[in-house]
């Protein structure tokens, strides 16, 4: 942070040492990301860790539609998340070493509630989202039914959809699992659900 002096009426809010600022397809370059209450300030590092450049980019320059700043979640062409700005002039991307959304999502809300007051309109989806687990829990999925079919352990049979209908006689409510062949209690016609 040395490489940067904050203005008199200047203070930190965030700082990710392990931030990436990609260019295009490239995986761009490691340094540290700050964000103050006027300022994202981008610390690019070089390959012995000294200070490259130095990119301010001013808050206030944020395009703001409908009261929305234009800051998001995108994905990179790998599936990985970042962190997406448009300014007025430009349009940057930083994303962490960090496992998750977690840091991102942090950084989005921050940046919305310094220039809004309010935290962004996230989907919880999004907000949830961990890198590869959908992945870890199909394969724990199949080991674990892998590991049922070795031992003969039987799955148990999923209940049946339940079902609400009229009768096809006298119209009555009915009620029963799909598929099922029931006697109307009203006027005694049998029938199966649909």
């Amino acid at each position: 942070m040395g490489d940067y002096k904050l203005e008199i009426n200047e203070g930190i809010v965030l700082k990710n040492q392990n931030a990436f600022h990609p260019v295009g397809k490239k995986i761009g370059s490691m340094g540290e990301l700050i964000l103050t209450n006027l300022n994202i300030i981008y610390i690019k590092k070089g390959m012995l860790g000294g200070t490259k450049e130095v990119i301010k980019l001013p808050l206030n320059q944020i395009k703001i539609i409908d009261g929305n700043p234009q800051i998001r979640l995108g994905r990179r062409t790998n599936g990985t998340t970042q962190m997406e700005i448009y300014f007025f002039n430009s349009e940057e991307c930083f994303y962490f070493n960090d496992f998750g959304n977690k840091e991102l999502i942090k950084w989005i809300d921050k940046v919305h509630e310094i220039l809004t007051g309010e935290p962004a309109k996230i989907d919880e989806d999004d907000r949830n989202y961990v890198p590869g687990l959908s992945e870890v829990a199909n394969t724990l999925k199949e080991s674990i039914g892998t590991f049922k079919q070795a031992f003969g352990i039987k799955e148990k049979k999923q209940e049946k959809e339940k079902m609400a209908t009229r009768c096809i006689s006298c119209d009555a409510p009915l009620f029963g699992e799909k598929g099922a062949t029931i006697k109307c209690k009203y006027c005694g016609v049998k029938q199966t659900i649909k």
